[in-house]
């Protein structure tokens, strides 16, 4: 991608934290100082596949229902377009 855009070096991501004037350490400089980022992500995975696979086999069974129900005689074809029989 650095190529395409015509660079000659590729950018890297750097994460920088500015403390506050006086620093963690008591110097009154207010530099950057960088550290490592501090990510607090929520793990929801399991209630996520939960959710989507319940749904799934909801749907699963409403389209048996739908297609496997009987049909009275004479109502047309089928929803999925064949004839009954």
């Amino acid at each position: 991608m650095a190529e395409a855009a015509g660079m000659e070096q590729p950018v890297t991501e750097a994460y920088v934290t500015l403390l506050p004037a006086g620093g963690a350490s008591g110097e009154a400089s207010g530099l950057p100082v960088a550290q490592a980022p501090r990510v607090d992500l929520k793990n929801d995975h399991l209630s996520y596949a939960i959710t989507w696979f319940t749904l799934a086999g909801a749907l699963a069974i409403i389209y048996l229902l739908f297609h496997l129900r009987p049909r009275p005689p004479g109502s047309g074809p089928r929803p999925s377009g064949r004839p009954a029989g």
